[in-house]
């Protein structure tokens, strides 16, 4: 049963991709560690403490951004986390760095947070009962297969 959010449906591929953004992130990230270590000339483990910084940095976020978006608003939460993101991965690319990448590597996983948390927020807020248990299944049913997919490959190539 649809709850009254005020006529408007969430779009079931929007909700994924915001839900998408961590794992993005983590698998196309994760492969190319030993590159970095050796592309900023730094030891391997410097290289994993960037996963360790986006993991507690997605911690944060979520709990940031499920504070923010009682109070400020489903939408703009998003739009501030999907800023935070693309800033993220901007930084990212450019860095040249360790420390600018650590910086980067943060900024992108608060800002990736905001998918997760606000979507599924967004989900108990507009369904309920056998639809939202549905939603929640096609959700984790087409992020299982996220990482096998190329298409997110060329998206992030093209952005």
């Amino acid at each position: 049963m649809k709850k009254n959010i005020g006529n408007k449906t969430p779009s079931l591929l929007l909700l994924i991709v915001l839900v998408g953004f961590p794992q993005i992130s983590e698998t196309i990230f994760s492969p190319s560690l030993p590159s970095i270590a050796e592309a900023l000339e730094t030891s391997m483990s410097d290289a994993q403490l960037t996963m360790s910084v986006y993991f507690i940095a997605f911690a944060f976020g979520v709990f940031f951004f499920g504070r923010l978006s009682d109070n400020l608003g489903r939408r703009k939460t998003i739009l501030y986390g999907v800023f935070l993101y693309f800033v993220g991965n901007v930084l990212c690319f450019v860095a040249n760095e360790m420390a600018v990448l650590l910086v980067a590597r943060f900024i992108q996983a608060f800002g990736a947070s905001v998918g997760s948390v606000v979507t599924q927020t967004i989900l108990r807020e507009s369904f309920s009962g056998v639809e939202r248990h549905k939603l929640f299944a096609q959700i984790s049913a087409a992020l299982a297969f996220w990482p096998i997919n190329r298409w997110h490959y060329r998206l992030l190539l093209w952005l």
